[in-house]
């Protein structure tokens, strides 16, 4: 393995374990000792001295955390939750008679912090705001999440406020959230690109059935479960209720993932949600989202069907996500055969 495939596999990893594998400490030294030596500055030709700076620093942090955790005994442990319990929570308390921990802070959306961590024995989240002024849209996502119920859109389990702050606690949603499946997974072929779109057309389809836009589709906002095929679309914090009505406006504009006409002042249209969609897709496929370019070993009609979702005149894109869904799966069946479960796999694996 060179030192670029090598980077990429430290830029992946987000346990030590995936870089140095599961061995013993000894072991762990010496595959240490084994990638210093080949991608220690000094080592390389003057043009790879560069990359060999940031491998190098990479390489350090990942090794001194799997000395740490391996003194801590947590370096084996790859079930978050077994990995919990050997920590401390940064967090708890007790609600509605269960006990809530968070151990760590997985992301920011555009109106809260979200933390993981257990309840009991369930992985659970927390959605907190990011200031009181945030607390409505925060109690009103609490409020729509509570009346919605698809197997793409994360459950809510309860609402208290921390310290003055509008919080959500949300059942398990398993997955990756996008960037880090992309540097795990790469870019996706055609023949998964489709059951990723199955599950975002019918998403989107029954959020528009509810008259709700999302209006806020980004990678940010995606989590992956390759394992069972689903994509789960967070954070409605900036949904739009009451979408089919004509005093309704959009509240978000996300550069490159929303439709060229969306401004505070246009009328809203289920077809915006489709063209955020129609560019997430050409991201998983590792195309470019500016041009709409997309890799050419991806069937053309594959190609075609993704075009479409992101026409850039409003007047000739669909509207109709669930009328889409049907035709994705069409496509499928078309070229794919009917076969409903092919495994994805992951670009990099084990151990380097």
């Amino acid at each position: 393995m060179g030192i670029e495939e090598i980077y990429k596999k430290l830029m992946a990893a987000s346990r030590p374990i995936e870089v140095f594998g599961d061995n013993t400490k000894e072991d762990i030294k010496k595959r240490y000792r084994h990638m210093a030596k080949k991608c220690h500055p000094d080592t390389l030709p003057s043009n790879q001295q560069a990359l060999g700076e940031k491998v190098m620093s990479l390489l350090n942090l990942l090794y001194d955390k799997a000395l740490k955790e391996f003194d801590e005994g947590i370096y084996h442990l790859t079930d978050a939750r077994d990995l919990y319990k050997k920590m401390k929570p940064n967090m708890e308390f007790d609600l509605s008679g269960q006990c809530y921990k968070f151990y760590e802070h997985i992301n920011e959306s555009d109106a809260g912090d979200i933390y993981k961590g257990l309840c009991e024995d369930d992985i659970v989240y927390l959605k907190i705001a990011l200031d009181e002024a945030d607390n409505d849209i925060i109690e009103n996502e609490f409020n729509l999440l509570s009346r919605l119920n698809h197997q793409s859109i994360p459950s809510v389990l309860d609402i208290l406020k921390i310290n003055g702050l509008s919080s959500i606690i949300f059942s398990d949603f398993k997955g990756m959230q996008f960037d880090g499946f992309m540097k795990e997974y790469g870019s996706v072929p055609g023949e998964h690109i489709v059951w990723m779109l199955e599950r975002m057309l019918s998403t989107v389809g029954y959020l528009h059935s509810n008259n709700i836009l999302h209006g806020n589709i980004k990678p940010g906002n995606i989590y992956v479960n390759p394992d069972i095929h689903n994509i789960i679309l967070l954070d409605y914090a900036l949904s739009i209720e009451e979408a089919n009505e004509n005093t309704r406006r959009y509240r978000i504009i996300n550069d490159n993932y929303s439709a060229p006409e969306v401004n505070a002042n246009t009328t809203v249209l289920p077809n915006t949600d489709i063209y955020s969609v129609g560019k997430i897709a050409i991201q998983l496929l590792g195309g470019d989202i500016k041009t709409n370019g997309m890799p050419v070993a991806v069937d053309a009609r594959v190609r075609e069907f993704i075009r479409k979702l992101v026409a850039d005149n409003s007047s000739i894109r669909p509207n109709d996500a669930y009328q889409l869904w049907d035709e994705v799966i069409e496509l499928r069946d078309k070229i794919y055969g009917k076969k409903r479960f092919l495994k994805l796999e992951k670009k990099y694996k084990g151990g380097i």
